[in-house]
């Protein structure tokens, strides 16, 4: 058990140090979130289920065999074996139906449990596109937020030395101030979405807990976004 959780903890270091593609956080997410684990676990207790249920139908097969032997007097020579074997089959024909309509019911439920595993894992998979990319807007709205802040800053100081020594009104000096503030405000909102919105993808992809870095590619073809989630929507 503890060269299991240090494997898995290897693993995931190596994983979080690279850059994940979206088709990386849809693996992660697939094998790592509850509601997949136990879609499928319902599915295999469901195939069980109607796998005993058709053998319900089939006949009963019952072997036995037996041996015997018998002395007589006290001479080894005076022995008598016999041996013997048989097989039987039986058929409940009085049950015939109850477990033909079982057969029936064992099956129906062995589709429904598939399907709500195929739904299961569409979903984990359309909502993982979907916080990705809202992951990386963010990010890029934050980067922009940032140059920004940095610009207004910049415009800010230049105003007040032009300010102090007289060649600005406070009317210009004013409104520097005001856009600086702004793009405080703005940053920390920018900031705060991104943090958001990385915790959003991470509770996606059921690694809520993990608190490693989460790099992402910053780089995607935008226009391929609903082609991919159509795509994924339909398995």
């Amino acid at each position: 058990m503890q060269r299991t959780i240090i494997t898995l903890f290897l693993s995931f270091s190596v994983l979080f140090g690279q850059t994940l593609g979206v088709d990386e956080c849809v693996r992660i997410a697939l094998e790592n979130k509850a509601g997949v684990k136990r879609a499928e676990q319902d599915t295999k207790i469901a195939q069980l289920n109607r796998v005993s249920a058709i053998g319900m139908l089939l006949p009963t097969v019952r072997a036995s065999n037996s041996f015997s032997e018998t002395t007589y007097g006290n001479s080894s020579l005076s022995t008598n074996e016999s041996y013997g074997a048989g097989i039987s089959l039986s058929q409940n024909l009085f049950n015939s139906g109850n477990n033909a309509r079982n057969v029936r019911q064992s099956n129906n439920n062995y589709l429904i449990a598939k399907e709500n595993e195929r739904q299961s894992k569409s979903r984990i998979i359309a909502n993982v596109y979907t916080y990705y990319y809202q992951f990386l807007k963010n990010k890029e709205l934050f980067t922009i937020a940032e140059k920004n802040l940095e610009l207004s800053s910049r415009q800010l100081e230049l105003v007040e030395r032009r300010y102090n020594l007289g060649s600005v009104s406070k009317t210009d000096y004013l409104k520097a101030s005001v856009q600086y503030g702004t793009a405080k405000s703005t940053l920390l909102s920018r900031k705060l979405n991104r943090d958001n919105s990385e915790q959003t993808l991470r509770n996606g992809m059921g690694i809520l807990e993990n608190n490693m870095e989460l790099k992402v590619r910053d780089k995607v073809n935008i226009e391929l976004i609903f082609l991919i989630l159509m795509k994924h929507m339909k398995l």
